[in-house]
């Protein structure tokens, strides 16, 4: 039997996907594959010897593994349509400050490029929890982002649109905001979790931000966590907007100088499809080398 697993495994690290044969997947590719199946590979073979001859242990082991490597391997290519990415690490799960980070790149052949210095930001009260982004990202115990927790987002979003009190000019979409615009946080409306125009939507909440009356939403943007089909009290109303100060964390955004702010949304290009990547610095040192992140 350990014989029989130890040829599959040796199969497994030079499997041919489809007409794809190993040799013509990028290098960064090949290196993820190589450390997903050798993971796989020792896994298997260690949970057999500590198994002690219990196939149901071992089995379930194997299970499981399969799993985690299958979501790995598929997971290395999340970031192939997307030629921006916004970087915000903290320290830690509680800390409020963070730093954010630009880069870009032309084709997904091709490396991460850092753009400009690093931006200091804060986080929410609490720190962050898992978010509901593009893809699942969360391998680790720490706790989900529920409404009210005060908590900002981890994981990888989409962007957009932008807004302020101002007309504007940015390769984003854009919405001006008035004391019409609310973004809706009662979680039993249907539109939870969703900018408004109240002149043309009747109301139907109990709760919402008045968007053109908060001043810290002077310029922002919007962070699409649990978005477009959001589930019930995961979580609302997630910006980046402009900080009172270096010290005073969100009630769950991610927030930042308004000079900052500004760069940030001149940068920004709708049509390189832009994401933020948030994540304490530890839990991205973790995923980096699976995932393929800068």
């Amino acid at each position: 039997m350990a014989q029989m697993l130890r040829l599959y495994c040796e199969r497994l690290e030079n499997v041919n996907f489809g007409c794809v044969k190993a040799p013509q997947i990028e290098s960064r590719k090949r290196l993820n594959i190589a450390l997903i199946f050798r993971r796989l590979r020792d896994s298997i073979l260690g949970s057999f010897h500590a198994a002690q001859n219990s196939h149901f242990q071992a089995a379930r082991s194997i299970i499981f593994t399969l799993f985690f490597c299958t979501q790995s391997l598929f997971a290395t290519d999340l970031l192939s349509h997307h030629a921006q990415l916004l970087k915000v690490t903290s320290e830690s799960w509680d800390a409020v400050q963070g730093q954010v980070q630009r880069f870009e790149r032309t084709t997904p052949d091709d490396a991460w490029v850092p753009v400009g210095e690093t931006m200091p930001s804060v986080l929410g009260k609490e720190g962050m929890a898992w978010g509901i982004g593009l893809v699942s990202l969360a391998e680790t115990s720490a706790p989900s982002k529920v409404e009210g927790d005060r908590k900002a987002p981890a994981g990888l979003f989409a962007l957009g649109p932008a807004f302020g009190f101002e007309p504007a000019s940015y390769r984003l979409d854009y919405v001006e905001l008035n004391t019409s615009i609310e973004a809706v946080d009662d979680p039993l409306s249907p539109y939870y979790n969703t900018l408004v125009d109240t002149r043309v939507i009747p109301r139907s909440w109990t709760s919402a931000e008045k968007m053109g009356e908060q001043p810290l939403y002077v310029l922002g943007l919007v962070v699409q966590h649990n978005w477009p089909n959001p589930e019930v009290g995961k979580g609302s109303a997630i910006f980046l907007h402009v900080w009172r100060n270096s010290q005073s964390g969100t009630f769950g955004c991610t927030a930042l100088k308004k000079e900052d702010l500004e760069t940030l949304l001149n940068w920004l290009d709708k049509e390189k499809h832009p994401v933020l990547l948030q994540l304490p610095q530890p839990v991205y040192a973790e995923l980096r080398p699976l995932y393929g992140f800068p």
